[in-house]
């Protein structure tokens, strides 16, 4: 028999052993990744308005940071019924008239075509049925967008964007969501985001005033793909190889959303 000593010693490693390893579920996933999410500095913003973006005050917030891994940790622990995802609705955000974000001859409308047509294509790969919002530089409003979506049962929507700050410091990826019924969809989307692009900055959070996100009925989050505003960032921006990590991230973390609870 082990003696009392001996059993300690056991539980000691064994629990030593939970706490640092991580399951093999996703192939992109390392212990940097989920440190980076935990630990991943908040952008700061001093709430100007830029002529495309608002720009909103974000505090620090570690518990949010926090709160995301462990909901991630808890979907790796086995899996779970697939969710019933029918369909995909992608929205290239902005488009005709609305350019979004621009700098000079980079503008957010084309970014978010090109990264759109990239996910619609990956997905179409899958078996998935895709609903774009728009396939040229066409105007919809926002509301037309909610519409396009609300037209069908179990439907997810990713709406696909760049951001950009009256500054050239701010960097990195955001994923909003506007309730909980996009906030684990969100999850899913942002850690890939994290995994594939290795950005300095990224968080995710919830917005309500997002008029898109607000009027969608099913899962519906908006991705910020990266500030086109800091020029190191731009020149990542527009390059096919972003464009293709961004898409396969968003289709990764659709795929994680739709098999695991």
């Amino acid at each position: 028999m082990a003696s009392h000593h001996t059993m300690k010693m056991t539980m000691k490693l064994n629990r030593a052993k939970a706490r640092t390893s991580l399951p093999n579920t996703y192939p992109h996933f390392s212990k940097h990744h989920l440190i980076l999410v935990v630990l991943s500095a908040q952008l700061e913003s001093s709430g100007d308005i830029s002529p495309n973006k608002l720009v909103v005050n974000r505090p620090v917030s570690w518990c949010r940071n926090l709160v995301l891994a462990i909901a991630l940790m808890v979907t790796f622990v086995g899996q779970a019924d697939a969710r019933k995802v029918s369909r995909v609705i992608i929205d290239p955000g902005h488009g005709g008239k609305d350019k979004g974000a621009n700098r000079g001859t980079v503008y957010e409308k084309d970014l978010a075509l090109k990264v759109a047509f990239l996910v619609e294509k990956m997905l179409k790969a899958k078996g998935m049925p895709v609903t774009m919002t728009r396939r040229s530089d066409q105007y919809i409003s926002l509301r037309g967008r909610a519409d396009i979506a609300n037209r069908y049962s179990n439907a997810i929507f990713i709406s696909i964007h760049f951001n950009a700050h009256t500054g050239t410091r701010l960097n990195g990826v955001e994923t909003y969501y506007h309730s909980e019924l996009g906030q684990k969809l969100a999850a899913h989307v942002h850690l890939r985001m994290l995994s594939q692009l290795q950005p300095r900055n990224g968080n995710t959070r919830q917005r309500k005033d997002l008029g898109v996100l607000k009027a969608t009925r099913c899962p519906a989050i908006l991705v910020e793909c990266g500030y086109i505003s800091n020029p190191d960032e731009r020149k990542k921006c527009i390059t096919s190889d972003y464009h293709q990590k961004c898409a396969q991230a968003i289709v990764d973390g659709i795929w994680a959303y739709k098999t695991y609870n």
